[in-house]
């Protein structure tokens, strides 16, 4: 019968299996515990130099990249550990004792950043067996490439017409300077102290007239102008909608000529006659139509608004201001592509676009303007727009992402007089009509009592659209008073304001820049309170005392300072920035120009009053802080007559830089293929310090380099060019192997290319275009087989002997009787110590699994130290473990032992012995055992000397 156990005997057992399997949980605890941490980080390389910058002062300042996977293999595909980057790019990995590769993830737009200054590609090999830090990833994308210090270029515009024969028909219409000085120049610098090596002058006044919009084709530096319609300001051959291609040699071309209305512009080629605008008769106070201009309502109507080329360099997008389209001119070929920009439906007023920008994050196109309240006169309907473009190649489509309101507080509180002339004088006004002014100019002081100023009438237009590395959108506002007015003009408000009283009127123009977050649905979020995207400002306390200048800007509160750098004509700026710059004469001083060089830490707008109270010129401000850092003094405008500049009245155009094209590199690998898989296995050796050479199509050398301890090579090369990669097998490190089997799997990065032509490993390289860095040229070599011999003569039997008598184990090599072989011997012995070096190889065609050394020490020695690779100690004796061997694979492990006092006498023994599994002949079946093997090493006692004969008295 069945025995039934009490609860007294049945406890304890319980209790007893309870234990058993606990411990057997721990064990495998125990042994499936991680060896090391692997641990780097991945980061936006935007000038692909391999290291992480920080400086901003000399060019991007380089972040880390969340969210791209890192893995980690053992052999050829075991993967043993994935990571996903953190938001600032670093990850870890917990990774067993053993060689591992590391495979980044790297997907478009995304691309590997280039192999320099130590950085290493996207396929990395590391030793696991303890901690590794600093196992750096670079990536980079193409259309964020830069420059350290690309040339920032700038429009400017003079008055009068564009004739030869006129006073500023040699001034530049487009100037352009590095966008960094050195280190010790100032802070405000200036055009005229500027090293004249340095200076561009790409064209005249004479050459392309008054322009504003400005892009840049990346990939020969040519500049695309368009053509601005500005009072007093003239249009080359009265052409409005003119683009103008300028090289950076300067060589001038007519681009496109858009139908952008008609030149309202005076035709007298006098611009004396244009600038004249008093009465014509002491009983005619009327000025005089045929030679005063009196085109202002034509501002911001007529035209042509931003010009900006594609990241890819394909073609130059423009907004026309008279039909309120966005064209398409395709770069090298003829034609043009209009396309109605969508209209957001304006309450008391025009829809008027102006502004388009690229992100070069995403290559995605905006355009924006704004709804002018000209009806209503009401500023409640001022607003600003802006849409994306999808499919702006094929099918634009305009997708609202922003809009707001333009009703915000620009009149300062704090010392209102001087910094806008009168209370409320700063605020945006909607835009004036001919009915609204009585039929003057909106700075004729005969429209009463609300025009005793022009700084009165600030009207805005949104000109300028760019993109910081965080995703915010920056926006540039111009205040068309600028462009409705001229400097000085005498019959219009002579009355001072840096104009003597025959003069005339002086006007200042009241820009803006605001910034807006990027949300998660694609739309954005302006500013407010001093805040972007919940970042404060350095304004001090924001919406209190917002930059000195009380509560003004959104909500209420400015991100970036509304003051330019000053400094003589009654300035308190100091001579230093100080924390983030200072208030200085009036807010608003922007002209509507802004660009975002990728990863810089500054974005770079035109202004007035930039250290002279009659100067325009640049300032850069800082993303992280919105304060002022640098600023550079572009033009003093003298008091007239004659007339050239503009002062405070506009005078610049828009922004853009020449960041050039990334260059590119090709590489990879050299490595011994022992299993002859064709796959780049993780424990595989390198082929170090072996040439490798780069071959034109034509056949020339063109390159040549060794590689270096991890196998790898890299070139440099041309776009657009194609290569050849030559190993030549001849040489002493590839002795007795060839090209392995190629294009194993399906991950070009891992696997070998090569193949032998002639004696050389080669491989094609195709036509690459910038910044396409390509890491995928790698050459496996396997040994090459030894010819087949015929079989031996059958041998005659041998004489009898007599059996051996057992003799001591051999030290040194036992011949083995698989594929594991195994050496050992002294490597260094003293009094007192005895070190072993021990090789564990497999010999054989196949891998070797659960590969364990294990060393017994004799009774005379104690163990010190040992590899600590797999190493476990257990009493006298000392063991290694592997996982697997591949073919050819071997370690080289060492042994430590102290010699017990007093016991090491005569010869001493000490054997390891080894063992494993096979690799299965027939699958899902088990490998049979291999070994045990044996290698032995002897040591000798130190003969100690004869002790000194006793000395007697």
């Amino acid at each position: 019968m069945d025995r039934v156990l009490t609860r007294r005997q049945l406890c304890p057992r319980l209790l007893g299996i309870g234990v058993a399997v606990l411990l057997f949980i721990l064990a495998l605890s125990a042994a499936s515990a991680p060896a090391a941490v692997v641990s780097g980080r991945v980061f936006n390389d935007f000038n692909t130099n391999g290291v992480f910058d920080t400086n901003p002062n000399t060019g991007a300042v380089d972040v880390g990249v969340g969210g791209l996977t890192v893995r980690a293999f053992t052999g050829a595909h075991t993967l043993v550990g994935t990571a996903t980057t953190h938001a600032d790019g670093t990850y870890s990995l917990d990774l067993p004792n053993t060689r591992v590769r590391l495979e980044l993830e790297v997907a478009r737009p995304w691309w590997p950043s280039r192999q320099d200054n130590g950085l290493r590609s996207d396929v990395q090999f590391v030793n696991a067996s303890s901690p590794v830090t600093g196992v750096d990833f670079g990536v980079h994308q193409i259309d964020q490439y830069s420059l350290d210090n690309p040339y920032v270029f700038w429009p400017l515009q003079w008055a009068g017409p564009v004739e030869a024969s006129s006073a500023n028909a040699n001034e530049d219409a487009i100037r352009g300077l590095p966008y960094f000085r050195s280190e010790t120049a100032p802070i405000t610098a200036a055009w005229d102290t500027e090293p004249a090596s340095e200076k561009k002058h790409p064209a005249t006044f004479e050459d392309i007239g008054t322009t504003f919009g400005l892009g840049i084709d990346q990939l020969n530096g040519d500049l695309y102008a368009g053509a601005y319609y500005k009072r007093f300001a003239g249009l080359k051959d009265r052409r409005t909608g003119a683009i103008y291609q300028i090289t950076q040699s300067g060589h001038v071309t007519l681009f496109r000529n858009l139908p952008a209305g008609t030149d309202r512009h005076p035709t007298s080629t006098n611009v004396e006659d244009w600038i004249h605008c008093a009465e014509t008769s002491p009983t005619n106070p009327a000025p005089n139509p045929a030679t005063c201009d009196l085109s202002w309502d034509s501002v911001g109507k007529l035209g042509l608004g931003s010009v900006v080329v594609d990241p890819g360099n394909h073609n130059v997008y423009t907004v026309n201001l008279a039909n309120h389209a966005l064209y398409r001119l395709p770069l090298g070929a003829q034609g043009e592509h209009a396309t109605p920009i969508a209209d957001p439906r304006c309450a008391g007023g025009d829809w008027r676009p102006f502004a388009a920008g690229f992100n070069r994050t995403d290559g995605k196109l905006y355009v924006g303007g704004v709804c002018d309240a000209e009806t209503s006169q009401s500023p409640a309907n001022l607003e600003a727009v802006v849409y994306r473009v999808d499919n702006p190649t094929s099918a634009p489509a305009f997708t609202p992402v922003l809009r707001f309101h333009l009703n915000y507080t620009r009149a300062p509180t704090t010392n209102p007089l001087q910094f806008c002339e009168a209370p409320g004088y700063c605020e945006w006004r909607p835009w004036p009509t001919l009915t609204s002014t009585g039929g003057l100019p909106p700075s004729n002081a005969d429209r009463g009592p609300e025009a005793v100023e022009g700084s009165n009438d600030s009207y805005p237009q949104l000109t300028a659209i760019t993109f910081a590395a965080d995703g915010r959108m920056i926006l540039g506002f111009r205040d068309l008073i600028g462009d409705m007015a001229g400097a000085c003009v005498p019959g219009e408000l002579s009355e001072g304001n840096a104009c003597t009283a025959n003069t005339g009127f002086g006007p200042m123009s009241h820009g803006d820049m605001l910034a807006a977050a990027p949300n998660a649905g694609g739309t954005f979020t302006l500013e407010s309170n001093g805040e972007v995207a919940g970042t404060p400002s350095a304004g001090q306390a924001p919406g209190a005392n917002n930059w000195l200048y009380g509560p003004i800007g959104p909500d209420p509160g400015y991100y970036y300072n509304p003051s330019p750098i000053s400094g003589p004509g009654g300035s308190t700026c100091p001579s230093t920035l100080g924390a983030g710059g200072c208030a200085s004469g009036a807010p608003h001083p922007y002209q509507g120009g802004v660009t975002q060089v990728p990863g810089f830490a500054d974005v770079v707008a035109t202004s007035i009053h930039v250290f002279n109270p009659q100067a325009n010129g640049l300032l850069w401000k800082r993303n992280s802080t919105g304060a002022n850092v640098r600023s550079l003094e572009n033009y003093i405008t003298p008091t007239p007559p004659p007339f050239t500049g503009f002062a405070k009245s506009n005078g610049l155009g828009d922004l853009d830089s020449y960041m050039g094209l990334a260059p590119v590199q090709v590489g990879n690998r050299l490595w011994f293929d022992r299993n002859h898989n064709g796959i780049q296995d993780a424990g595989e050796r390198p082929v170090t310090d072996t040439v490798v050479e780069l071959v034109d199509c034509k056949g020339n050398v063109v390159g040549e380099t060794r590689t270096d301890s991890h196998g790898e090579y890299v070139f440099d090369i041309e776009s657009g060019t194609c290569y050849r990669v030559r190993v030549p097998l001849d040489q002493p490190s590839l002795h007795g192997w060839e090209p392995t089997r190629r294009f194993a799997g399906t991950d070009r990065r891992i696997d070998s290319n090569c193949r032998d032509v002639g004696g050389r490993g080669v491989m094609f390289v195709g036509s690459h275009g910038p910044g396409q860095n390509d890491f995928t040229f790698d050459c496996g070599v396997r040994r090459i087989p030894p010819p087949p011999t015929p079989p031996p003569p059958k041998p005659e039997p041998p004489a009898p002997q007599p059996p051996p008598g057992p003799e001591p184990p051999t030290p040194g090599v036992v011949p083995p009787s698989g594929p594991l072989v195994l050496v050992k011997h002294v490597l260094r012995q003293t009094a007192s110590t005895v070190e072993y070096s021990i090789i564990v190889r497999n010999g054989g065609p196949n891998d070797v699994t659960d590969v364990r050394v294990c060393d017994r020490l004799p009774a005379g020695l104690v163990f010190v130290s040992a590899t600590r690779s797999g190493r476990r100690v257990n009493g006298r004796q000392v063991c290694w473990s592997f996982a697997s061997l591949a073919s050819g694979e071997e370690h080289v492990l060492h042994l430590t032992t102290r010699v017990r006092a007093g016991t090491l006498t005569g010869t001493t023994v000490n054997c390891v012995d080894a063992r494993g599994i096979g690799t299965p002949t027939v699958p899902n079946t088990p490998g049979k055992p291999v070994g045990p093997v044996r290698a032995c090493a002897t040591v000798h006692a130190p003969v100690r000397p004869p002790p000194p004969p006793a000395v007697t008295g």
